[in-house]
């Protein structure tokens, strides 16, 4: 059973840096309600971190070497390969929403280098679906879907 954590946020909630706590401000006078009207393609900002994942199995020959690959629509962004059954990311990427509607997919790929890269396990959420801010645990479907 594979199991990646990730944390998912709808506006940045982070208050690392100053130019962060700029850009935080930035991102709540484009999504202000006195903006509603200003840019209707423009929904929403999608922050995800990439904690790590569990439950990876060893390969017979060789190591590991995992990466998540997260995508919405057409922006598709990924974490650098871990060479461990274990991975700890600690990676946040963000997104700019156009579609409520929209789905988060998170894959986990094993690297083979310069053969072509193995699934090893991928999960879609739905945006609708995501509760901002919590860090929460989810089981990936294998190649197969199951």
């Amino acid at each position: 059973e594979l199991n990646v954590i990730v944390t998912i946020s709808g506006l940045l909630d982070t208050k690392e840096e100053v130019s962060r706590l700029d850009e935080e401000e930035k991102l709540k006078e484009r999504f202000a309600l006195s903006n509603t009207f200003s840019d209707l393609e423009d929904v929403g900002h999608l922050k995800v971190k990439v904690i790590r994942a569990v439950g990876l199995s060893p390969e017979f020959i060789g190591k590991r070497n995992p990466f998540t690959v997260l995508q919405v629509r057409n922006s598709r962004v990924q974490t650098r390969p871990d060479q461990t059954v274990d991975p700890e990311w600690n990676k946040t990427f963000e997104f700019d929403i156009k579609d409520v509607s929209e789905v988060l997919e998170v894959a986990i790929f094993d690297d083979e280098g310069d053969n072509d890269d193995i699934l090893l396990g991928r999960i879609q959420i739905p945006l609708l679906n995501i509760e901002s801010g919590k860090e929460r645990w989810y089981r990936l479907k294998d190649y197969n879907l199951r």
